[in-house]
């Protein structure tokens, strides 16, 4: 290697570096200013070190998900700590890890420049901050999408074994994180039977990946009773409507300026990579997870169950943002194509600094704003303890422990049997959000007991209701 290619790579490897270094930066930054969401406190819960490895395993998958994220969440927690957001560090964890994840994949696809740049869009990209601060599995689908991506090419220009355990293990723990997981993996396998249809794989290459597809599925073989039971019962998400996924190219980039320069780019950056055939390969790969990745979960939304809500796409924005890097490497002019690239991260930074993100909006579904925190300091700081009941109690009553609180919390089907009691409680709290149906519809246990709400406490999507019975 000469001197100039050194000079080169070094220059590369350090805009990579300054690539991480500030995604570590955005993602640290304000990582505990907010309390625990719903959904967070959910799976906090479940991974309580208290909690035993089947107890994680079981609630896991009774909650529509499977259980790799939460068991993983479950050992970090038996090593670092409990805590109200130490959750928040390991999701962190992987957005970081996303960074040069997808320089190695738009290296592996196109060239190193266009993983550099695609890095540092994910470095500064709102949703991907956004779940990297999240106690979910967002950051870690997304994570492993790209992981998979990257080991199934070296698969197929390697063919060696060490490839394909990898390639075993990172599957595996993707179909086994989120459901969504396994459309990046159907999405390879119908890439890799396009290329045996067109004679590109050797017969040794073939059987490996059958060998690993194999053992990868063995993983998921416990998990189809719970998932057959979970898909079978009523759940919140609504079929797509016509509008759904612009909703979701918006909230890949969080507001809709920025969503539309990228949707320009988009456009041309897949016309440059479709217009060569070098990148044919490369191509067909954006091409397939892309299709796969819209297509099967709106056929399955429209005829068979919902199963599309906004957040669930994300493991499609690094594809989207391989392809803007694409766009912005071809630009000839080298000051054109620096101030592109600076004018995309200077709006990517926007939201993040100014907290104008669309998922930062009070009344956008996905925002984290529900105050449950403030409600809770809000009971404890209250002179009579009073029992406490809730739709959520699992989530509150985690919320209680986090916060060294001994008060507990019970569901609804306890208040109804401490009602019927001869000795029930005169006056109680009931804690709820406004995610699901709200106590103040429950008119028939309301009337049955002869209650009434004598108090009401509302901070942001978290009210508490002070309930007094008045039967004997």
């Amino acid at each position: 290697m000469d001197t100039e290619s050194r000079k080169y790579k070094l220059a590369m490897y350090l805009c990579l570096i300054g690539a991480i270094g500030f995604g570590l930066y955005v993602r640290l930054r304000n990582i505990d200013a907010t309390g625990l969401w719903l959904d967070e406190a959910f799976s906090v819960s479940v991974s309580d070190p208290q909690n035993g490895f089947f107890d994680v395993y079981r609630t896991t998958l009774s909650d529509v998900h499977p259980p790799f994220y939460q068991i993983l969440l479950w050992a970090y927690y038996h090593v670092v700590g409990f805590g109200e957001h130490t959750g928040r560090y390991l999701s962190a964890i992987f957005g970081v890890l996303l960074i040069p994840g997808i320089f190695f994949l738009g290296r592996k696809l196109f060239d190193e420049q266009i993983g550099l740049i695609a890095a540092w869009l994910v470095s500064v990209n709102s949703l991907l901050v956004h779940y990297s601060q999240e106690t979910r599995s967002y950051a870690l689908l997304t994570l492993l999408t790209v992981l998979s991506f990257v080991v199934f090419l070296r698969c197929l220009s390697r063919g060696r074994g060490q490839d394909f355990f990898c390639y075993w293990l990172i599957s595996a723990a993707l179909i086994n994180t989120h459901y969504f997981g396994y459309l990046p993996v159907f999405a390879q396998v119908l890439l890799l039977l396009h290329m045996i249809l067109r004679r590109e794989v050797q017969s040794q290459v073939i059987y490996k990946f059958i060998f690993a597809g194999f053992f990868a599925a063995l993983t998921v073989v416990p998990v189809l009773s719970y998932a057959e039971s979970s898909f079978s019962r009523e759940f919140w998400i609504q079929p797509p409507e016509s509008v759904f996924f612009f909703k979701v190219f918006l909230s890949y980039f969080g507001d809709s300026f920025l969503a539309a320069l990228f949707a320009v780019i988009l456009i041309s950056g897949l016309a440059s990579i479709a217009g060569n055939p070098a990148s044919a390969s490369s191509y067909r790969l954006i091409v397939f997870w892309g299709v796969v990745g819209v297509v099967v979960p709106y056929v399955c939304s429209v005829y068979l169950r919902p199963v599309t809500t906004l957040r669930n796409f994300i493991f499609l924005l690094p594809a989207v943002l391989l392809v803007a890097a694409h766009a912005v490497s071809n630009i000839r002019d080298v000051p054109v194509k620096i101030l592109m690239l600076v004018v995309l991260l200077a709006f990517s930074a926007t939201p993040l600094f100014k907290d104008m993100s669309y998922l930062r909006d009070p009344e956008n579904p996905y925002s984290r704003e529900t105050h449950m925190r403030d409600i809770v300091i809000s009971v404890m700081s209250k002179s009579n303890v009073l029992p406490i009941y809730s739709l959520d109690a699992v989530q509150f009553g985690v919320y209680f422990k986090l916060l060294g609180s001994p008060l507990l919390v019970s569901n609804l089907e306890k208040l109804k049997t401490d009602l019927s009691l001869p000795g029930h409680p005169k006056d109680f709290y009931v804690l709820e959000t406004s995610y699901g149906p709200g106590f103040a519809q429950e008119v028939e246990l309301l009337q049955r007991y002869d209650a009434k709400i004598i108090d009401k406490e509302e901070i942001g999507h978290v009210r508490l209701f002070k309930i007094r019975t008045f039967a004997p």
